[in-house]
């Protein structure tokens, strides 16, 4: 595992294979932070990262528009994984960026990219905010992101393929995982 502090890559936090980035199908997740049904997420992508080749990269982003759930510094992200939630020792097996804003005037370039192809969730067209108490961006758009751990497939060349909303389990992303990765040879 490798944490970059070099100028080219100063949004990564933690890459744990270098080659990831280059080739294969993708998922992007949108992460918060350590908080309480957070650790199961956590513990659920490392487990669905630990059962991909490893040409299929998981991308991890940091976010705290969403509650302010996700209030540790970049660099205080990594240890709060490892030793409060989910803590014993957890380090995440896929590659994990610096905190980004995923909505809003300061959206990060990937997440308009995902958003602008996939303006909507494939499970759930309908609900844009689960708290709306909680837009704390300007400007709201339809195709923002709702909440914590909404997830995109992204196909070997780079095109979003699906969005999901944060509450459906990472687990069940396995058929449309298959699906892609037919598709692609």
């Amino acid at each position: 595992r490798t944490r970059s502090h070099d100028h080219a890559h100063r949004q990564v936090l933690l890459r744990p294979q270098r080659h990831l980035l280059a080739g294969g199908e993708g998922g992007f997740q949108q992460l918060s932070g350590p908080c309480g049904p957070h650790r199961e997420r956590g513990i659920a992508l490392r487990h669905h990262r630990a059962g991909l080749h490893p040409a299929q990269p998981v991308l991890g982003f940091p976010c705290n528009q969403f509650g302010y759930q996700e209030n540790c510094t970049n660099e205080e992200i990594l240890n709060s994984l490892k030793y409060v939630r989910p803590g014993g020792g957890f380090e995440p097996n896929f590659t994990l960026f610096q905190k980004c804003q995923v909505n809003g005037q300061d959206t990060h370039p990937v997440f308009a990219y995902l958003k602008a192809h996939l303006p909507a969730p494939a499970d759930d067209t309908v609900h844009l905010m689960a708290e709306p108490r909680f837009v704390v961006w300007s400007p709201v758009r339809r195709a923002d992101i709702s909440w914590n751990f909404e997830k995109f497939l992204v196909g070997p060349e780079g095109e979003p393929f699906r969005r999901y909303s944060p509450r459906m389990p990472t687990a069940q992303l396995e058929p449309d995982i298959q699906r892609l990765l037919k598709l692609a040879k």
